[in-house]
């Protein structure tokens, strides 16, 4: 007889898959950055001082634009300076985001009274509408868009509220240097997205005593930074998911029907 949890594949699915994600685009981010040196080094042989390349225009034709080489051998370089590591980052987050949306939904679907659990503590019933009602086919379909709706909104939450109405939900503890080491990076990856990489005081709020920069300043995300940010998301990872199956590992997880975990 197995003493495997038996709820052990609910909880490792979402837990592998985002590891792989992670692992996958640090290879590709690899891979990519040694292309640019061979395409920065085949650039800089070349004789000619402009380079032709082709473009779309807005009237979906192909166009014809000469570029000087010393401004490629610049972007070139910008892409392997930040470039890189910024559009990478934003994926790795949302991995995150998928992994910890996963352990929110499997939660809130089997223990459903949790949805009156409120994003910054306390109770926090979702309102219902009359079209929320009129709309569902049946009751399962208006909670779980009442779930999903919940889950969303706790996405929008800053960092380390989200991460502390994940503890809540599944009535476990993170520990506080996981969470703002992950705060960091999400506020980072907000700063890239928003804020084309110039540190704000909405970036210093969300990264508290790990921030990296002051509001006006450019955060720099390097390949040294963009391996720490990996090593802060797999440990989150791992320690929800190790926490989680702990907890979780053999109670029922069917819409509400199982015990309440002791």
């Amino acid at each position: 007889m197995s003493d495997r949890p038996k709820n052990k594949l609910t909880f490792r699915k979402p837990r592998t898959r985002a590891i792989k994600s992670l692992n996958s685009l640090y290879i590709l981010t690899q891979l990519a950055q040694d292309g640019l040196w061979r395409m920065q080094e085949e650039i800089a042989r070349e004789e000619a001082g402009r380079i032709e390349f082709i473009v779309p225009t807005v009237t979906d034709e192909d166009a014809l634009v000469l570029k000087r080489k010393s401004k490629i051998l610049q972007l070139l370089q910008e892409s392997l300076d930040t470039g890189l590591y910024r559009g990478a980052l934003i994926t790795t987050v949302a991995h995150v985001e998928a992994f910890l949306e996963s352990y929110l939904r499997i939660m809130i679907t089997s223990f459903p009274q949790r949805l009156k659990i409120g994003m910054r503590g306390g109770e926090g019933e979702p309102h219902i509408s009359l079209d929320d009602v009129l709309n569902a086919s049946d009751l399962s379909c208006l909670m779980q868009e009442l779930v999903e709706r919940r889950i969303r909104a706790a996405m929008y939450e800053r960092p380390i509220r989200y991460l502390e109405y994940v503890e809540r939900i599944l009535e476990i503890h993170i520990p506080n240097d996981l969470k703002w080491q992950y705060s960091e990076v999400k506020a980072s990856r907000d700063v890239v997205v928003h804020s084309a990489g110039v540190a704000n005081s909405l970036y210093v709020e969300k990264a508290g005593e790990l921030a990296r920069a002051q509001p006006g300043e450019t955060l720099l995300l390097d390949e040294d930074y963009f391996r720490e940010a990996i090593l802060r998301m797999k440990r989150l990872i791992v320690k929800t998911y190790s926490r989680a199956l702990k907890k979780y590992g053999d109670v029922q997880l069917l819409h509400g029907r199982g015990r309440r975990p002791r």
